[in-house]
């Protein structure tokens, strides 16, 4: 059964560090944004606090960009009763700005230390935080009995309270994430891209067909130059003897000249003695 507004008030200020009635939220208590945080490094708007554990300052604030994981520790430590289990969400103020829990949903009986988050911004624009921001909703229920299987982190058999970020948290996530907004972004990078080698390309063709198209042009300024000398040469030659043929070369011309064939006898024939 869950634990209602006037259990958790009745309960909690053992279980929960700096312990506030006013944080209870019907049959919920209000967890605030805590001293740590971890944003993957977003490619767009980059922010170098961004890809390492960072510490969070009173009424600091940072921000996770569209598409980006982060953890989140929360301000306040609690203990979760061995005969308890605790649920655990994000408040509807942020959920409708796009952040969204991926993390576990339930923390186990025996649980003691900080709360850690792991949130994903699927909304269209970047979430800013500030520490101390009343973030997260924590609800108990009671178990049918106490769990003699409790929270371990199984370091000699011994609780261990968590207290800040693991490190081999940021490092399962420290390469880029490729969120839909960067996929667009690098689209729009690469079309830009395209049509800067599509213009440089034009330019290069449109210069290829002038140099084709003067050297075409030079060609039939030679070719007319050779023509017109050819054609004062034969105007010189029909001058100077105008009866003699016009002959033009042809294939004919290449063909090696045939002893002609005279009818009757040889020129070099003996004559009759």
């Amino acid at each position: 059964m869950f634990w209602s507004g006037q259990t958790l008030a009745a309960r909690l200020p053992a279980a929960i560090s700096g312990f506030d009635a006013s944080r209870i939220d019907c049959a919920a208590y209000t967890l605030a944004m805590g001293p740590q945080y971890y944003v993957t490094p977003g490619k767009i708007d980059f922010d170098p606090r961004s890809g390492v554990v960072r510490e969070l300052k009173d009424q600091e604030h940072f921000r996770i960009p569209s598409g980006q994981f982060a953890f989140l520790l929360t301000e306040e430590t609690i203990e979760v009763p061995a005969n308890a289990l605790a649920f655990i969400s994000i408040r509807f103020a942020y959920k409708r700005r796009g952040l969204v829990n991926v993390s576990g949903f339930h923390v186990d009986p025996g649980f003691q230390g900080r709360l850690i988050f792991s949130v994903y911004n699927a909304g269209p624009s970047e979430i800013q935080i500030q520490r101390g921001d009343q973030l997260f909703l924590i609800w108990f229920c009671d178990l049918d009995a106490q769990s003699d299987e409790k929270y371990r982190k199984c370091y000699n058999e011994k609780v261990q309270r968590q207290e800040s970020i693991p490190s081999d948290f940021a490092s399962a996530v420290a390469g880029h994430i490729y969120s839909p907004t960067t996929l667009i972004e690098d689209t729009r990078q690469n079309k830009s891209l395209l049509d800067q080698i599509n213009w440089v390309g034009r330019i290069f063709a449109g210069i290829v067909i002038t140099i084709l198209l003067g050297a075409v042009g030079v060609g039939y300024k030679i070719f007319e130059h050779h023509e017109a000398r050819i054609s004062r040469m034969e105007d010189r030659l029909m001058t100077s003897n105008p009866n003699a043929p016009v002959t033009t070369r042809s294939s004919e011309s290449l063909v090696s000249p045939q002893p002609s064939v005279r009818s009757g006898k040889s020129a070099k024939e003996p004559r009759d003695k």
